[in-house]
């Protein structure tokens, strides 16, 4: 009887371990189910957020390469005017030699009217990821200009000193006004009868002898911070190179001496000149070129255009690092005339400012416009010279005939959009 009972308590046992065993199993199968399920959820959610990510990234790398484009036309305008498409361009990142493609982007750019007196265009950069599943809209606002605009540009202080006469608009991040007490009136008196734009601060201008349009107050006007349009030695160098077997570039790979009176002799007269050291540049030019170094140039006497051609020309001295007038470039008190386009980068141990050396020289005439970086105490310094004319040439900025000007190009408003918003916007975003 024992033995039957015991039989039959070891039967229910073996009923009740093999109930046990299969919920387990049943239930382990859930939770693996679940984990497995939550995997493939995450996955699939990485996966996604890494598309969006990659789509963003793609958006605002079209967004770069339009502002970089744009600072070097600004009459750019993909799929206009004969110009290519920016269409479905594919975005790599290269690790360790391999390349990955991150994904795909187009750009858009049209017209974008007047804003705050600077004129603009509006940019849609469209941006898909690796596998063009997702897409992401960058519409970004940019102020496009040339430093040209103004007579003289700095993103650094700009100080102006008595005996100067300025007739256009001057922009400075900071701009000061100093009046020399030593002098009387009117040798002490100071002459801007354009506007004067500033970035951050501006001092003096309500000196008794600073003067505006018509011997009144100075017109001032704050603005946000721009970009300095620089100078693209990459760009510039190329130019020349691919110029030079037919006569319209000259490319130096050292230190170069630029007489202007010899060049416009020429059966074709170069329009861009490039040197790899510093420039020496002087003479009367007949021609419209653009003079580039890696280094400094060096003003050594009167640049000047001929005045005897029916249409004057106009040039454009560009310094990777400064621009410096030379003590022997006139005769202690003589006068010096400049006609042209200048610009100091900057870079290494320079400033990028735009000097002059020596002292008690007579006049300087100068006629166009100035651009300098102008790290440092001030953008340009011509005070050795006692008077000191600046005119403006509006020809730079409107007729544009010096080849392969840069440009300012800002971004002043962004956002989000989608790929089925009116573009352009019909209201400004801010």
């Amino acid at each position: 009887m024992w033995k039957v009972m015991f039989r039959n308590i070891k039967k229910n046992n073996s009923g009740f371990m093999l109930l046990g065993s299969l919920s387990i199993v049943i239930f382990l199968s859930i939770v693996l189910s679940a984990a497995m399920f939550s995997s493939e959820m995450q996955l699939k959610e990485d996966t996604q957020r890494n598309s969006i990510q990659e789509a963003f990234y793609a958006a605002e790398a079209g967004l770069d390469m339009a502002i970089f484009e744009l600072r070097k036309n600004s009459e750019w305008r993909p799929g206009e005017d004969e110009q290519p498409q920016v269409q479905d361009v594919r975005l790599n990142r290269t690790l360790d030699d391999d390349e990955t493609t991150v994904g795909f982007y187009s750009v858009v750019v049209k017209d974008g009217g007047v804003f705050n007196g600077w004129e603009t265009v509006w940019i849609q950069s469209i941006g898909r990821d690796a596998l063009n599943d997702l897409t992401r809209v960058v519409v970004a606002r940019a102020i496009i200009d040339s430093h040209a605009r103004f007579l003289v540009s700095t993103l650094g202080n700009l100080r102006i000193e008595s005996r100067a006469s300025i007739n256009a608009d001057i922009l400075g991040t900071d701009v000061y006004f100093e009046v020399n007490p030593s002098l009387e009136p009117p040798e002490n008196a100071i002459y801007v009868t354009g506007g004067v734009f500033y970035i951050r601060d501006i001092y003096g201008e309500d000196n008794p002898n600073v003067f505006g349009e018509d011997d009144g107050a100075i017109t001032s006007y704050k603005i946000p911070s721009i970009t300095f349009a620089g100078v693209n030695l990459n760009r510039y160098r190329e130019i020349a190179v691919e110029l030079e077997a037919s006569g319209k570039g000259i490319y130096h790979g050292g230190d170069l001496t630029v007489d202007l009176n010899t060049l416009g002799g020429l059966n074709a007269a170069p329009i861009i000149i490039f040197a790899e050291g510093d420039i020496t540049i002087f003479g009367e030019y007949n021609f419209s070129p653009l003079v580039v170094s890696s280094g400094n140039i060096f003003i050594s006497g009167n640049i000047e255009p001929d005045e005897s051609l029916p249409v004057r020309p106009q040039i454009g001295v560009f310094a990777k690092k400064d621009i410096i007038i030379t003590e022997d470039s006139v005769s202690q008190g003589g006068d010096l005339s400049i006609e042209a386009f200048l610009i100091a980068d900057g870079g290494g141990d320079s400033k990028g400012v735009i000097v002059s050396e020596g002292q008690g020289f007579g006049t300087l005439n100068f006629t166009g416009a100035i651009a300098a970086r102008g790290e440092g105490d001030t953008a340009i310094n011509l005070n050795s010279f006692a008077t000191r004319n600046y005119i403006f040439n509006p020809a730079l900025n409107s007729d544009r005939t010096i080849p392969f000007l840069p440009f300012i190009a800002n971004i002043i408003e962004w956002r989000e959009s989608t790929i089925n918003d009116t573009f352009p916007p019909e209201e400004p975003m801010n």
